[in-house]
C-alpha cells in the first residue's frame, strides 16, 4: 500500500467514504450560488463559469486523491491548487497556508 496522507481510521476517510457525500457537490453549488458574497468571490476568481460540473469534478478528484491516493500525488495536486489560488488571491492564500501549517502541527 502506498504512503498516504490519511489512514482508514481518519475522520476524513470515514466521512468521504460515505456514498451520500456524492450528493453534496450539486448542493454545494446551489448553496454557493445562493450566497451573494460566495458567488461574487467565485465569479471574480474563476474561469469555470460555463462548466461548473467540470470544476466540481476536478475538485472531487483532488479531494479523493488527498483522502485515498498516494501522498506524492496528493502533495503535487495541492501544490497546483495553491499556485492557482496564490495567483488569484494572494492574501487569502497566505491565511490558508498558515491554517494548514497549524493543523499539521
Amino acid at each position: 500500500m502506498p504512503d498516504t496522507l490519511f489512514n482508514d481510521d481518519s475522520m476524513l476517510r470515514r466521512v468521504i467514504g460515505q456514498k451520500v457525500v456524492g450528493l453534496s457537490g450539486p448542493r454545494a453549488l446551489l448553496m454557493q450560488a445562493a450566497h451573494p458574497v460566495a458567488f461574487a468571490g467565485f465569479f471574480a476568481h474563476t474561469g469555470a463559469l460555463d462548466e461548473p460540473y467540470e470544476r466540481l469534478a476536478r475538485t472531487a478528484e483532488v479531494m479523493d486523491t488527498i483522502a485515498f491516493g498516494p501522498k506524492t500525488k496528493a502533495d503535487r495536486l495541492t501544490r497546483r491548487v495553491a499556485r492557482c489560488a496564490l495567483e488569484r488571491e494572494p492574501q487569502a492564500m497566505r491565511w490558508s497556508t498558515r491554517a494548514v501549517r497549524r493543523s499539521r502541527a
